[in-house]
């Protein structure tokens, strides 16, 4: 599988997820404010889909 780059500016490091940001993306995506505004992000945001 090919791996995605890691893309980089003077303000922003935009780089693959990986599993140590689970808990943090638990919590945003998990957020009535930031579901509301999307597609795919289920609300409410199921236990554990993150580790997933």
């Amino acid at each position: 599988m090919k791996q995605q780059p890691t893309l980089q500016t003077q303000r922003l490091i935009l780089r693959p997820l990986n599993l140590t940001d689970a808990k943090q993306l638990q919590q945003l995506a998990g957020a009535y404010e930031i579901a509301v505004t999307t597609l795919s992000i289920p609300y409410p945001y199921p236990d554990n889909l993150a580790q997933q």
